[in-house]
Order: C-alpha cells, then sequence, then structure tokens
C-alpha cells in the first residue's frame, strides 16, 4: 500500500480562475484580498497566476494614464499641472513673509487700586494703535 501525503491536493491552474484574477486585478484589488475571493493562499495565487496580476496592474495604469492624457489633450489645466509635477519635477512654493518691521504699540495703565488689587473696567486705561497694520 502507498503512503499518502496527506495535506491539501496541489493547485491545478485554471482558465476561470485565472480570468477572475485578471479582472480582480485591473481594478487594482490587493493581492492578498484577490487571493482570498478565489479562494487560494497569497503564495498559490503568486506562484499560477502572476502573470494575470500584472498584466491587470498594467491594463489599470495604462487606462488611467490615456485618460489623464486626454484630459490633457483637451487643456484641463490640472491635468496639464499634474503631468509637469510628476514627470518634469515642478513644485508649487508657497511664499509666507512672516517678516514685521515693528511690532504694534500700546500701553496699559492701572487705575489708582494698584496691583493686585480690585477694581472695576473704569480703573482700566488702555491705550495706542494696534489695528493689525504695520507701522
Amino acid at each position: 500500500m502507498a503512503a499518502s501525503k496527506g495535506g491539501r491536493p496541489r493547485h491545478k491552474r485554471n482558465a476561470e480562475i485565472a480570468g477572475k484574477v485578471l479582472v480582480l486585478a485591473r481594478v487594482l484589488t490587493p493581492h492578498h484580498q484577490i487571493a482570498t475571493l478565489v479562494g487560494l493562499s497569497t503564495k498559490t495565487l503568486l506562484k499560477y497566476y502572476r502573470k494575470e496580476l500584472e498584466r491587470g496592474s498594467i491594463d489599470s495604469r495604462l487606462l488611467a494614464r490615456r485618460k489623464l492624457f486626454e484630459q490633457v489633450q483637451d487643456g484641463e489645466p490640472w491635468a496639464i499641472q499634474m503631468v509637469l509635477k510628476c514627470k518634469d519635477g515642478w513644485i508649487e512654493k508657497t511664499e509666507v513673509d512672516v517678516t514685521h518691521k515693528k511690532p504694534p504699540s500700546f500701553g496699559v495703565t492701572l487705575g489708582e487700586a494698584g496691583p493686585g488689587a480690585a477694581r472695576a473696567d473704569s480703573d482700566i486705561e488702555v491705550s495706542g494703535v494696534f489695528d493689525g497694520s504695520e507701522d
């Protein structure tokens, strides 16, 4: 009597699973999710269906590039900017001037009660200019 190896039977590649893998890869489904959906381990999926995974990924990216190029040809500013940024190294720079010539001046005068004493609003006087403009 021949000894049985045990375990799961070896997977045989088939066209039905290959088609499902290709469709799922075209919509950029992660490999581990494709494996779950077709009932395989990720390792088995990669071993038997690598060509479909690669082809699906290439197909989806080609479609995206074609659609982007169509938008560039139509003169869409966002598409033109995207191509220039991604392919020509364009960078948007935002410059903010944080230098101030002179801080605003103002003074506070306390009433006759002195520091730390209870006072009414009328005992505090604020003078000077503080309107946010630079002098």
